[in-house]
């Protein structure tokens, strides 16, 4: 693991840079919270996603109570507040610069779930690109036409990906509101999209019966299509059940050396594949999935839930970690 960089004392002396180490399940098991922020959301609202700048400095986490906080990671301590009232605020995302971000929308053309309105807009399927600094909006990308479910940041330049209900994958460009492309997966597919640590590759989930599949794409060559299409095969699933509950994917991330991909599902089990071929290395079980309803059950029909992002690569690409 590369080391930290120099660490600012009060006195604006450079502390000693800390030792790396090596980590082992015995340091992974002794890991424990060092502090807790019972004020990170409002009593009885949950955290909806996290995002960390490029430089490890600073944290912004977003909340269904429609706030979003910025935290610095050097001092432990909670820097300002900021809120999407109208919107909501969902799949936050830090640009390469460490005061904008983008994010999409929890609500449904700025109401709440389930609460209709007739001839609005569909602002709400917009993607927001936000200031920190100004504590403005600077751009709307607009051309979704449901709720987005995955956004990522092309860590080698301003692009980005977005995926949506709407069965679309859109490639943008944050200097501009209007995408570069798009690519229909197919209506009720619920693509999730994620770009390789060198945004040379981008991988789309698509959501299918009777196997979920991965399709690899080109980041320079979006309009030709995947180059590979890899489908997830799990022996597993029809001595579980007839027939088999396909467990629906709800993030992807490929390992900080880029030779696996991290699939992980609303299920019980999360995958990891081989990302030049598709093979399935691993299945990664003994959690409760969070594709339940309010009672607590799983159902007949697998469903996404609350699941989002639960699982994340260390960065030795050897251990998974899911919250």
């Amino acid at each position: 693991m590369a080391p930290a960089p120099p660490i600012q004392a009060p006195s604006g002396k450079e502390q000693p840079m800390p030792v790396p180490i090596t980590l082992t399940p015995q340091i992974m098991t002794a890991f424990k919270p060092a502090k807790v922020f019972p004020t990170a959301v409002e009593p009885g609202s949950t955290i909806t996603s996290i995002t960390f700048d490029d430089m490890g400095d600073n944290c912004v986490t977003s909340g269904d109570d429609d706030a979003f906080k910025l935290w610095n990671c050097r001092t432990g301590k909670h820097t300002k507040t900021f809120y999407s009232k109208k919107y909501g605020i969902d799949h936050v995302r830090f640009t390469h610069g460490k005061t904008n971000l983008i994010h999409a929308s929890t609500r449904i053309n700025g109401f709440i779930p389930g609460i209709c309105c007739l001839n609005a807009p569909n602002e709400s399927d917009d993607i927001r690109y936000h200031s920190l600094h100004d504590n403005k909006y600077l751009t709307y990308f607009t051309g979704h036409t449901d709720k987005v479910i995955a956004l990522a940041i092309n860590p080698s330049n301003d692009q980005f990906i977005s995926s949506s209900l709407d069965g679309t994958v859109r490639l943008w460009d944050i200097r501009t509101p209007h995408c570069r492309g798009r690519t229909d997966i197919g209506s009720g597919t619920a693509p999730i999209v994620c770009y390789d640590n060198q945004g040379i590759v981008f991988a789309v989930a698509e959501n299918c019966l009777p196997y979920s599949k991965i399709h690899m794409y080109d980041s320079s060559n979006f309009d030709a299509g995947p180059f590979a299409t890899f489908i997830i095969v799990d022996p597993q699933l029809p001595l579980e059940s007839i027939p088999p509950k396909i467990p629906i994917v709800t993030s992807l991330s490929f390992s900080p050396h880029g030779k696996y991909i991290l699939v992980g599902t609303s299920g019980e089990v999360h995958y990891l594949l081989d990302s030049f071929t598709g093979q399935l290395l691993k299945r990664l079980v003994g959690h409760s999935g969070l594709g339940r309803n309010p009672m607590g059950d799983s159902g007949g029909t697998p469903q996404r839930g609350i699941s989002g992002e639960e699982v994340k690569w260390s960065p030795d690409a050897k251990f998974v970690i899911s919250g």
